[in-house]
């Protein structure tokens, strides 16, 4: 009988948060910033062991119990770079990507991600967005995203941005590992915030799910 694998979270906070204007791990709602609310919902899925990609000052995160604070090895290369970065940490482990921007995502909609994906040997996420994405440790990715980001990194200055978009991309990662897809119970549990719009919207909308 197999054994259940050993499954770490890892949440995406490292992006730049350029349209929102401010960091969007330390939004408020509910009296807790998006970082603390999005542990919360993961750790209600019995998930023990979270690593946070950041790229900025953890002063102002340090309290989170259970949290370890990860600092991209290749920063600035967008959610490859975060993913990348938590994998190095636990290469023998599944990965459950998290971005840090979906305000309204609940433990259920993880816990059908985390169900259905532990039990394959592909990545799995929901038809209506690439994250949350569930890694298995079988799959041998960090390769692959090492290449991709070194490559980046070393051609920097030359590189035209098309190509290092291509490059980065989270789409031609999932991608270049056959990704399968499911459909999401509650869509509104995926709504992605990225401006100061958008993050109003989502707050309304937590209002009248309660």
């Amino acid at each position: 009988m197999n054994e259940t694998p050993e499954i770490i979270a890892a949440i995406l906070t490292g992006g730049k948060s350029l349209r929102m204007g401010t960091d969007k791990s330390a939004l408020q709602i509910d009296d807790q910033t998006l970082l603390q609310r999005t542990v919360g919902t993961i750790k209600a899925c019995s998930i023990v062991h979270i690593g946070v990609s950041t790229n900025s000052s953890l002063t102002a995160r340090d309290s989170l119990s259970g949290v370890e604070y990860i600092k991209d090895i290749y920063p600035n290369k967008g959610p490859l770079s975060g993913i990348h970065s938590v994998i190095s940490h636990y290469p023998s482990s599944d990965i459950l990507v998290v971005p840090v921007d979906l305000p309204l995502l609940t433990a259920n909609t993880l816990k059908t991600l985390i169900r259905h994906g532990s039990r394959q040997n592909y990545m799995l996420n929901y038809e209506q967005s690439i994250m949350p994405l569930y890694i298995p440790a079988s799959l041998n990715v960090l390769g692959y995203l090492e290449k991709q980001l070194k490559h980046c990194d070393l051609n920097e200055s030359e590189q035209p941005q098309s190509e290092k978009q291509k490059h980065l991309s989270i789409r031609g990662f999932v991608a270049a590992f056959a990704n399968k897809q499911i459909e999401v119970e509650d869509k509104s549990a995926l709504f992605n915030v990225n401006t100061p719009k958008e993050w109003q919207k989502a707050v309304l909308m937590d209002k009248k799910l309660k």
